[in-house]
């Protein structure tokens, strides 16, 4: 709100401008399988060998959100490692455990639990290796930046040096985690459908330009804030919300299938105009952080989510500036300017 000036320019632009302001939430990930069974919901194995190596297997697919990241930065931060001894494999059924999939902003929710619960069984050993061989509680260790030192200082091992202790005798050490979400819902028969384990809030403002004559628009800015609870990865989240509010202002000014007698018409991306670079506003983005119980360091949804309010948001600006609702998606040239000749026919 203060960055678009919403209480000093609605109402007070010129003509043709106009503001909309809409707000959205959505899922992290849903609480029940979308194959009703009673195996977690997403597994993840970690395996430390001789040489140091941290290796994460999940079946999780990363379509372009970063989850590989993710899962890296979260087994990171629980080791104490730096990434680069972290190498993740993913989205092999060969060699992965299974994971149900890239769908309903659930990967870092629910995968990120997983590694969050695998690195910290790791870890356990590691801290469980090191006290034993240096006669120490587990308490007084601490895992941090590639070595293992305890509050008194007498211990003070590198990475290398902590692997060679916990491998001793018994090789190559293998972990599990794994994520289910806890019960929602009662106990009848489809009591958990459609529920999540947490949900993320959103908000969109919008400013658009409108010809009075011909109902050609533009879309001249978006200012959109996110309750994401915890960014792991600030930049990705920032590119994720931009990513998905450029989503939202395609199906809200653009894209729609066409069909005659079952038949698509427009079966091209030049019948079917996506937004390009050149069609994209300014854009302000706001990550709201929060701290959601639920999720991995209080993480949660960034994804589909946030593309929800901007479209409401254009629709609601395009009303701001002309007093034409339109109802019906994508909102062309051409639904604008009928709804403003009919409203011009009803004032006479």
């Amino acid at each position: 709100m203060v960055q678009s000036k919403w209480k000093e320019r609605r109402g007070k632009l010129p003509v043709g401008h106009g503001l909309g302001v809409a707000c959205g939430f959505f899922i992290s990930g849903s609480a029940l399988p979308i194959i009703w069974n009673e195996y977690p919901q997403t597994s993840v194995h970690i395996k430390l060998d001789f040489d140091g190596r941290v290796l994460v297997t999940s079946g999780a697919s990363d379509i372009g959100q970063g989850s590989d990241t993710m899962i890296a930065m979260v087994a990171s931060e629980i080791l104490g490692i730096s990434m680069e001894k972290i190498t993740v494999v993913a989205a092999d059924t060969l060699l992965t455990p299974v994971d149900l999939g890239s769908y309903s902003s659930r990967v870092t929710f629910m995968v990120g639990n997983a590694v969050k619960m695998a690195a910290e069984n790791l870890k356990e050993k590691i801290l469980q290796a090191v006290s034993i061989r240096k006669n120490i509680e587990i308490s007084e260790i601490h895992l941090y930046q590639d070595s293992v030192t305890s509050n008194d200082g007498k211990v003070n091992l590198n990475w290398q040096e902590t692997v060679d202790i916990t491998t001793a005798g018994v090789g190559a050490i293998s972990v599990t985690g794994k994520y289910i979400s806890p019960k929602l819902g009662g106990n009848f028969k489809g009591s958990g459908a459609g529920l999540s384990p947490s949900y993320s809030f959103g908000a969109v403002i919008a400013e658009v330009k409108v010809d009075n004559v011909t109902g050609q628009y533009e879309v001249l800015h978006l200012w959109g804030a996110h309750d994401c609870g915890k960014a792991i990865n600030p930049l990705a989240v920032e590119g994720q919300l931009e990513g998905s509010w450029h989503m939202g202002m395609g199906q809200a000014i653009s894209e729609g299938l066409r069909y005659y007698k079952g038949l698509i018409l427009n079966p091209n991306y030049l019948d079917y105009p996506v937004p390009t670079s050149l069609d994209t506003p300014e854009m302000s983005t706001n990550i709201i952080e929060s701290n959601d119980p639920e999720g991995p360091f209080g993480a949660k949804e960034c994804g589909e989510g946030a593309l929800l309010p901007a479209i409401p948001a254009i629709a609601n600006a395009i009303y701001n500036a002309t007093g034409v609702r339109v109802n019906e998606l994508p909102i062309t040239a051409d639904k604008v300017y009928f709804g403003m000749r009919n409203k011009n026919n009803k004032k006479q």
